[in-house]
């Protein structure tokens, strides 16, 4: 094809068919403009003068205003002196028009007389004399005649008449009717209405595409018109709007439909639409100007509007836009079909909007796209010479691409190929051409091992399996971070974050479903195009938020999904399948107000009718409640509930709902000065408490989203938790080192971190800056894993995780609160109690209780766990079948028992065990672990004296002795220190880890350990206290001895897989087991495991 050659039109057509219509006219149409002329002139033979009428007033409805009354009464107007007027229709109606004279016909009132007399001029001064005198002021007068009147005549007549009577006269010709009837395709409105013969008429054979385009354009107009008349016009009407237009084009239909429905459209988007809808609507107004009628002067009148509308603009797709029209603009002045006029200043207003747009380091997606687009620009203005040095600047923005999901790299491909055809011979081009295929190559082979690892996550989370899915979900997030990808990506991170609500990691899910957000909502601002996947995360976001008990949060997502949702259903969305989950929501979400306390209650006086607006009346129900205004309750949700006692009890069980366990006690208002956090991983409760404050609160939430993350698949992996807590403690400052500083010590034993922050803006960051924070936050995630973590293989474990999972690109590219929260919510998100109070129009409804609504009741009993008669019985049967493969246990359930302090103890060095008893027996004996260091000994005796008390009641510590370890030495036994798990298991648990530490005795004799067992058997306890043994030489400290009555003697024979002293038994031993036992002995396969797991010994 010889592209030279053809017009833009026609290239068009051959490149992009589809834009076009696909329909065949098989059949010329016989009605020339000759035959209709003399039809008009002969009407008055036929006696056509009524036929003449209906033809006459539908045309005026086409080209003039579609408001007419239909005429009912005799030829010639009879008693209402008209032959048709005007009525009126609200503005709101009105603007959905797009007939050519615009929309005051809406408001005013406009005659017509129509008339197939041929004495025209009497006719014209009789009509318009007779309906001058019914004084219904008029504001036009049409008179529509079949004759043929001079210009000069009509002219004088139009003066003459508009001065005599007050009213705008108009009079329109058989030449308008020709020029209209065949100018704007209205052929067929003259056939059918003046009853010409059916064989005039043209055969259209319809193509499938135009089908379908048509019954899109009557169901777009139908919407268009529903909207309008329920006064609900918005963003989607003023798409539909759009799109009514487009396909009004691609159907041929006439220009002044065409041209109407893109006047609408531009009407519409400036009073409902959004910025980015005013500027499509004149950006596809001038591409049709070009592609379509090739009207290059309308092209060049239209482009300063498009350029009005996107200076300034944020989105780099508007500027892509106008400089889409630019590239048409210039060509047609290089070609010489324009005057150059202005273009050097068009050309300077876009290079310098472009180099704005290319400085805004914290958008690096939007900085590079307007650099792309300056060199595109640079690149048409030096074609056909040298641009060497643009070719290489645009492979660098080929490199520079890689990782930014919001960079439209397709567009930037395709204009590269398209080049060959006019410097293919160059080598410059050649090289860039090389790294094009390698780069899409690359891409493409990325994007689709990325899909497979989707569809396995997705089948995992399917199959209940959430750590699994976590696996391959986290490998295919990196690979999908391409424009081209992208909704892959959102569904990638979507079903990721599910996977961590399944497995009850909180803050990973939510950090993660803020990405997805982050990344749909970006087709809003860019496109203005709203989706169910961008629903459908602010759906997730909010619940998610309310798992976590932040109120203004929770509020904040629902408006924002409340939004959403109602433009999907202008949109043709099943209501019913959007509004799913709803009801539950705003139960749910009643029970966490009703768990407010009393302070937290007179911080939320306004909240109910917040809570109405956003139809939530259920939970304003509830609040209402709690707050003590009984009498506010509407009376219909109540009606069966007719005593305050009832009702009172009806509260009680609406908090008490199983569902309740999975809300925090007290909702979160962050209202004082600083906030806590909490999270549950792998059994280390984690505690964090920060400045209530940005950029504080954005790094608690990323901090605890990215451990979270890192550590989903520790199960899996066989990660220990070693500490049962860790404290964390953010505060900003302006004179630590940027981004942010850390300090990890121990406080009492256990792990605490300060975390120091710079200031900075947490919604715009450069993307050094991120990439500073990312540096620090991975810090910061290794010192946490090896101080609260074991690691059983770290080079196997750290492989795994960090190269085969990519368990650090998931955890710190995708879990973040930076930036990605301002891309959704903007850069001041209502996410303090004080966004929702500052409004003057809520009503305040002050707390009528001196106490909670329900400090008279006893405390919710404790639900029993499931199959709660089927207990672990530890030392007993072998342990539960899923004991090492997690499956879907909750992170809830997963717990840590420890007294152990393994930072001190290090310190300390347990060095041997002393038994001490009285000559006489007049005292309880004593069983005394011996350090080295007595300082971090006499601390852990402390911190036990601290936790519990001067005697163990609840015996939480256990001390056990493991007799007959060795064969070899059959005096020797070991000392283990823990918990007992026993006193622990008040809830549902399905994984613990239990820490203890060991001590091996080795003497030729049981004589010191007899003494001590006969003399704890007289007095029922004896004394835990520590010593110090230095030299050889031990002494012994009481002051912090603690009391005890329980001490379990065992044997290692009888130890098994499924007891807490098995980790007293290792794997190189051999223990002494009893003839009759030699076959059963539980001991036997509990070696066994340990030697196959080759475990070292503790």
């Amino acid at each position: 094809m010889n592209t030279l050659k053809l017009s833009p039109r026609e290239f068009l057509k051959a490149r992009r068919p589809e834009h076009f219509s696909d329909s065949v006219i098989e059949r010329t149409n016989a009605l020339d403009r000759s035959m209709l002329e003399y039809h008009l002139e002969s009407l008055t033979n036929r006696s056509q003068e009524t036929d003449f009428q209906q033809f006459a007033q539908h045309l005026a409805e086409r080209e003039i205003c579609p408001n007419l009354l239909p005429q009912t009464g005799p030829t010639g107007g009879g008693d209402s002196k008209v032959d048709t007027e005007t009525y009126p229709v609200a503005d709101s109606l009105s603007i959905t028009w797009y007939t050519e004279l615009g929309r005051e016909a809406a408001s005013e009132r406009w005659a017509f007389a129509i008339s197939a007399k041929k004495d025209w001029q009497s006719k014209v001064r009789a009509d318009i004399a007779k309906i001058a005198e019914t004084n219904r002021g008029y504001k036009k007068i049409f008179f529509i005649t079949n004759q043929y009147v001079k210009d000069k005549d009509r002219a004088s007549f139009e003066d003459s008449l508009s001065k005599k009577h007050g009213y705008d006269a108009r009079i329109l010709d058989r030449t308008w009717i020709l020029d209209r009837v065949f100018k704007n395709g209205h052929q067929d409105l003259a056939i059918s209405d003046l009853r010409l013969s059916s064989a005039v008429r043209s055969q259209i054979r319809k193509g499938p595409l135009d089908f379908q385009r048509e019954q899109e354009l009557k169901d777009l107009e139908q919407k268009i018109k529903k909207a309008a008349e329920e006064q609900k016009l918005g963003i989607q009407s003023v798409q539909d709007c759009i799109d009514a237009a487009t396909l009004s084009r691609s159907l041929d239909q006439p220009r002044t439909e065409v041209d109407g429905r893109f006047l609408r459209a531009e009407r519409m988007a400036k009073e409902h639409g959004t910025a980015h809808q005013q500027l499509i609507s004149v950006y596809q107004e001038a591409w049709t100007c070009y592609w379509w009628y090739e009207d290059y002067r309308l092209l060049a009148e239209i482009y300063p509007k498009a350029e009005a509308l996107a200076i300034g603009s944020q989105n780099a797709y508007d500027l892509e836009l106008l400089t889409n029209l630019w590239m048409l603009l210039s060509s047609l002045i290089r070609n010489g079909t324009l005057p150059r006029g202005d273009l050097d200043t068009k050309t300077k207003t876009l290079t310098s909007e472009l180099e704005r747009l290319g400085k805004e380091e914290t958008r690096p997606s939007t900085s590079l796209h307007a650099r792309t687009l300056s060199l595109q620009i640079r690149l048409a203005s030096s074609l056909p010479g040298n641009v060497d040095a643009i070719l290489q600047s645009l492979g660098s923005v080929i490199r520079e691409c890689q990782g930014l999901v919001g960079y439209p790299v397709e567009p930037l491909v395709e204009i590269l190929t398209e080049l060959g055809d006019i410097i293919g011979d160059r080598p410059a081009y050649a090289k860039l051409f090389n790294e094009l295929i390698e780069f899409t190559s690359a891409r493409k082979g990325e994007v689709t091992a990325a899909r497979l690892l989707l569809r396995r996550g997705v089948q995992e989370l399917e199959a209940n399996r959430p750590y699994d899915a976590i696996t391959f979900l986290g490998q295919s997030l990196g690979r999908l971070q391409k424009h081209e990808s992208r909704h892959d990506a959102v569904h990638a991170l979507y079903v990721c974050a599910g996977a961590y609500e399944r497995a009850g990691l909180f803050w990973a899910a939510r950090g993660t479903m803020l990405t997805a957000a982050s990344i749909a909502t970006n087709e809003f601002w860019s496109y203005s195009d709203v989706t169910p996947m961008q629903a459908s995360c602010y759906r997730r976001l909010k619940w998610l938020e309310l798992q976590l008990g932040r109120i203004p949060h929770v509020l904040v997502w629902h408006e924002t999904h409340h939004g959403f949702r109602q433009v999907l259903t202008s949109q043709g969305f099943d209501p019913k399948r959007l509004q799913y989950g709803e009801k539950e929501f705003d139960i749910i979400l009643g029970i966490l107000l009703l768990k407010a306390d009393i302070w937290q209650l007179n911080v939320l006086t306004c909240l109910p009718d917040v809570l109405s607006s956003l139809e939530l009346h259920t939970s304003s129900v509830a609040l209402l409640y709690a707050l003590g205004h009984e009498d506010e309750i509407p009376k219909d949700p109540l009606s069966d509930v007719p005593a305050e006692e009832t009702l009172h009890q009806l509260f009680q069980w609406w908090r008490d709902q199983p569902t309740a366990d999975d809300l925090p006690q007290h909702p979160v208002l962050d209202g004082g000065q600083k906030v806590t956090f909490n999270s549950s991983i792998l059994g280390c409760r984690i505690t964090l408490e920060t400045e209530n404050c940005s950029p504080c609160t954005e790094l608690a939430e990323s901090i605890l989203a990215a451990l979270e993350s890192l550590l989903s698949t520790g199960l899996n992996e066989g990660l220990i938790t070693r500490e049962p807590t860790l404290f964390i403690q953010i505060h900003k400052s302006d004179f630590t080192e940027k981004p942010f500083t850390f300090k990890l010590k121990d406080k009492d034993g256990r792990p605490h971190i300060v975390v120091c922050s710079t200031v900075f803006e947490p919604h715009k960051m450069t993307v050094e800056a991120q990439r500073e924070i990312k540096e620090k936050l991975f810090e910061l995630l290794v010192a946490i894993l090896a101080r609260v973590f074991l690691l059983p293989d770290p080079k196997k474990l750290t492989t795994k995780l960090f190269r085969e999972e990519r368990a650090l690109e998931r955890s710190i590219n995708f879990t973040s609160s930076f930036v990605t929260l301002g891309n959704v919510l903007g850069h001041t998100p209502k996410t303090r109690m004080s966004a929702w109070r500052e409004s003057a129009q809520w009503r305040q409804y002050p707390l009528l209780r001196r106490e909670v609504w329900d400090a008279a009741d006893s405390s919710p009993t404790e639900r029993s766990p499931q199959n709660s008669d089927s207990k672990p019985s530890f030392g007993k049967g072998e342990p539960p079948t899923d004991l090492f493969s997690p499956g879907d246990t909750r992170q809830s359930r997963i717990e840590v028992f420890s007294l152990i302090r393994e930072t001190l103890w290090n310190q300390a060095k347990w060095s041997g065990t002393a038994f001490c008893t009285r000559l006489d027996d007049s005292a309880s004996p004593i069983l005394a672990p011996l350090f080295k260091h007595l300082e971090f000994a006499t601390q852990i005796f402390d911190l036990w004296r601290r936790e519990l008390g001067s005697e163990d009641r609840e015996e939480r510590l256990r001390i056990s002795i493991i007799r007959g370890i060795d064969k070899k030495h059959p005096y020797h036994y070991r000392i283990v220190i823990g918990v007992n798990p026993s006193a622990y298991l008040s809830k549902p648990v399905k994984y613990a880890f239990i820490m203890a530490k060991l001590n091996t005795m080795e003497p030729n004799s049981h004589e010191n350990l007899e003494r001590f067992l006969v003399s704890y058997k007289v007095h029922g306890q004896y004394l835990l206290a520590h010593g110090v043994l230095q030299n050889n030489v031990s002494r012994l400290v009481e002051d912090n001895a603690i009391v005890k009555k329980e001490i379990h003697l065992r044997e290692a024979w009888e130890i098994g897989r499924n007891d807490p002293d098995s980790v007293a038994i290792f794997n190189k031993e051999e223990p002494i087991i009893p003839p009759e036992h030699l076959r059963d002995a539980p001991v036997i396969e509990l070696i066994k495991f340990k030697r196959k797991k080759k475990r070292p010994p503790p």
